[in-house]
């Protein structure tokens, strides 16, 4: 992208310990919000679209307070 927001990217979170997975989908600016998400987890994100390729595609995180910036970056 060239630097704006992505739309209607499929952002999916997964407790890495038990395997449940929550889905969202980006805003018209690429906002994604998750809300009630237990925090002492590690959590795998991943992102996808149609249209764009992002590398890597995939981050891991332990959550251990809020999180309120967490970006993906789609290669030209």
């Amino acid at each position: 992208s060239d630097g704006r927001g992505i739309r209607s990217a499929d952002i999916y979170l997964a407790n890495a310990s038990t395997g449940e997975i929550r889905s969202a989908r980006s805003s018209a600016f690429g906002y994604y919000r998750f809300e009630d998400i237990p925090v002492g987890v590690t959590y795998i994100i991943r992102v996808t679209t149609k249209r764009f390729q992002f590398v890597p595609d995939t981050q891991v995180i332990a959550l251990l307070d809020e999180l309120t910036e967490l970006n993906f970056t789609a290669e030209p």
